[in-house]
């Protein structure tokens, strides 16, 4: 299976560097760097044919565990007057035990995305107004899910399943300032192609310091994903907060 290490390895650098050629060629674009954390409920919904299996249900936050390891999100931004970019950096490992009379369900994911895409700005004020994002979406998924039956005598079950799903991704997003410090960006997303379909949204609040931005918001993403006859939906909803640092 393909390891954390390796993924993060490749796209990182993707990350840092992607809007360099296009930087060299606008000196006067704003930058900006912002490290954050997202504290996201996951819900996981698996279906598979053969045999019928259909478990659904939402894992709050506090009782997900985290698997060893350390990373930190990452979205970098380069704005010029009317074009700019955008790359964000995400990984996410979580497992979630759920028990029933009947059964119990051990499911551990390992989920990625990686987003490169150009900004289209057409108001006069930079980083206000509407802007339209249209690029690519790269997501992994390495899925393991163990079915337990309470009733011994039964035989267990255990999927595995370890893939890359590249999309193309159209968005919105709109800027409001509210104050000389504050202001309100709300985003909207999707993205198709080697996924059913992912749809993101994001609303997040900015206050001003002289050299960057706090960021204080709430994040939703449902990617749905089939192989064979087996279809895994996941929904990630929660806060999320870091800080920008502009140069």
């Amino acid at each position: 299976m393909r390891t954390t290490k390796n993924v993060m390895a490749k796209l990182l650098p993707a990350l840092l560097f992607a809007a360099a050629p296009i930087g060299a060629l606008a000196e006067d674009w704003d930058w900006s760097l912002t490290p954050y954390a997202w504290l996201p409920a996951v819900g996981t919904d698996i279906h598979i044919d053969v045999p019928p299996i259909d478990t659904g249900g939402t894992t709050q936050f506090s009782a997900i565990r985290p698997k060893l390891g350390f990373t930190i999100p990452l979205h970098l931004e380069a704005q010029g007057d009317e074009w700019g970019l955008l790359s964000d950096l995400l990984y996410l490992p979580v497992s979630a035990e759920r028990h029933n009379q009947l059964f119990s369900t051990d499911t551990s994911l390992d989920a990625g995305i990686f987003e490169l895409a150009a900004v289209w700005s057409p108001g006069p004020v930079r980083h206000e107004g509407w802007e339209l994002i249209g690029g690519l979406r790269y997501l992994w998924a390495s899925v393991d899910f163990k079915l337990i039956p309470a009733n011994p005598a039964l035989p267990s079950g255990k999927i595995s399943v370890d893939k890359s799903y590249p999309d193309f991704m159209l968005g919105a997003r709109y800027t409001a300032r509210l104050t000389d410090r504050w202001a309100l960006t709300l985003r909207g997303d999707g993205s198709w192609g080697s996924t059913d379909g992912t749809y993101g949204a994001d609303a997040v609040f900015t206050y001003a310091t002289s050299n960057g931005a706090w960021v204080l918001g709430y994040r939703y993403l449902r990617p749905k994903f089939s192989n064979e006859d087996r279809e895994f939906n996941v929904k990630m909803y929660g806060p999320e907060f870091g800080y920008t640092f502009k140069f």
